[in-house]
């Protein structure tokens, strides 16, 4: 005998299209898991659909609507989150995945209230503020982090702070001492004479030196030595968030790890 099929074989089996209109006409306690398969597949067309579930009477899918809209990464439900995301009367679990959706999508307009969230009362909501400011790339929010963790009781916390400036060291050190503009070319070298190819005869026309070549020939600055000596970590080690009862977000405990990789 066969064995059945499990939902999520059920979801995965289902185009984009049939899970579409699942989603619009199914129960709503099996919403939540179909659109945890929209954001895994980053199907752009339920964005509308799930952005209007950010207001849905039941927690859980509000948290399921955020999640996949931050692994979907559309801009155009950044608002939306953050909004979401500075209502205090959300649950812990909505806040910080809305936190965990804007990191995702590198939502630089929710700079100001990811830093302010690293004094919320949740520890949940300040570790995913921390990750979600260390996705975003931002090198102005080192400080922030690093004078927060100072003073944060919680161990936990305090580490997945120090992580998050770590990896934003290298930016602020480039935002700090950032490469000088392109030097124009010196005209007398730009067109000075170069040997001819030795294949050429004597009587082929001499070769102009390019500015191209000109400028590498110029020794590197002393301030692009000191960007060059910056290095960006390739990743983020993963930060355990603890959580009570598992929901759709609250089975990604790894909040590091979920987000952006950026690049160096």
């Amino acid at each position: 005998m066969r064995k059945p099929k499990s939902l999520r074989d059920l979801l995965r089996s289902s185009s984009d299209a049939e899970l579409l209109w699942k989603f619009q006409t199914a129960d709503p306690e099996l919403q939540g898991p179909i659109a945890s398969e929209l954001g895994r597949r980053k199907c752009k067309e339920a964005v509308p659909s799930l952005r209007a579930r950010l207001s849905a009477a039941d927690a859980r899918m509000r948290e399921a609507a955020a999640e996949a809209l931050g692994r979907i990464g559309d801009p155009s439900a950044g608002d939306d989150l953050l909004a979401l995301f500075e209502d205090y009367t959300q649950p812990e679990a909505v806040r910080d995945t809305c936190a965990f959706a804007l990191g995702h999508m590198r939502f630089e307009r929710a700079m100001n209230a990811l830093v302010s969230a690293l004094t919320d009362s949740s520890r949940t909501v300040r570790i995913c503020a921390a990750a979600a400011l260390a996705a975003i790339r931002r090198g102005e929010a080192r400080e922030d982090l690093e004078l927060i963790s100072l003073v944060e009781q919680d161990s936990e916390v305090r580490e997945a702070m120090k992580r998050a400036a770590a990896s934003l060291d290298g930016r602020a050190q480039r935002a700090r001492f950032p490469a000088p503009p392109a030097a124009e070319p010196d005209r007398e070298q730009a067109f000075a004479l170069t040997p001819p190819p030795s294949n050429v005869g004597a009587l082929a026309p001499p070769r102009l030196a390019t500015p191209g070549k000109m400028e590498q020939l110029k020794p590197p600055t002393e301030t692009q030595d000191v960007n060059e000596q910056q290095e960006v970590p390739e990743s983020i080690r993963s930060v355990e968030v603890p959580r009570d009862q598992p929901t759709p977000r609250r089975t990604l405990p790894k909040i590091f790890n979920d987000l952006p990789k950026a690049a160096a």
